[in-house]
């Protein structure tokens, strides 16, 4: 069962260009774990890609496409979405 609710089609705001299968995955997986931190209880994936009145949406996107650009593994992504997000 896939761990992605929210994929790259729905999080379009985010470049995944360049990234491979593998990083695009864990990229996409760290977002659909971590909370977004603005109290409406969504995922941080769910919040860019459903509510842009999020007052900290921008801050959110800048952080999926940070932790994508790092191409580190899916578990230092988990953690550190999980550590800013939590």
């Amino acid at each position: 069962m896939s761990t992605i609710a929210y994929g790259e089609a729905e999080i379009k705001v985010v470049d995944f260009s360049g990234l491979d299968a593998a990083q695009k995955r864990s990229a996409l997986e760290a977002a659909n774990a971590a909370r977004c931190t603005c109290g409406c209880g969504m995922t941080l994936a769910q919040c860019v890609a459903t509510d842009s009145t999020c007052p900290i949406r921008e801050d959110n996107v800048a952080q999926i496409r940070q932790t994508r650009r790092s191409g580190v593994t899916h578990e230092v992504v988990t953690l550190t979405l999980r550590s800013q997000f939590l």
